[in-house]
């Protein structure tokens, strides 16, 4: 009985390390970008809250829609660029804490895999 109390309460633990909430503002891989994501009524939407790059706008969006489903969150990533709407499929990456995961399709058959780091107090900001 002690070991399937303590198997249960592991198990816990490690799904609530998993699935991090997504909220709160993230850099992108070469921190030029701040993102921030934030949850709307039934969904996460992310926009740009800063960012180092010439051609970039603060304020806009980049995902919407996304939806939790068991621990991924599936929505719609927004080409800044050019207005490409692709399926974006994010999760919480489980071997770097802080980290998102977003896999693009971006061709038919390849995906893109991104990560987007959790801004800390001081970092970019």
């Amino acid at each position: 009985m002690k070991n399937f109390i303590l198997l249960a309460i592991v198990f816990f633990i490690q799904q609530g390390l998993f699935s991090q909430d997504i909220s709160g503002n993230w850099l992108s891989e070469d921190t030029s970008r701040i993102y921030s994501i934030y949850k709307t009524r039934n969904s996460y939407e992310a926009k740009i809250f800063s960012s180092t790059r010439e051609n970039d706008k603060e304020g806009i969006l980049i995902i919407r829609k996304a939806k939790k489903k068991k621990n991924k969150y599936k929505g719609i990533i927004i080409a800044v660029d050019d207005g490409l709407e692709r399926s974006v499929i994010i999760t919480t990456d489980r071997k770097k804490v802080n980290t998102l995961k977003l896999k693009i399709r971006r061709l038919i058959i390849f995906p893109v895999t991104i990560y987007w780091h959790k801004q800390t107090v001081g970092q970019n900001s």
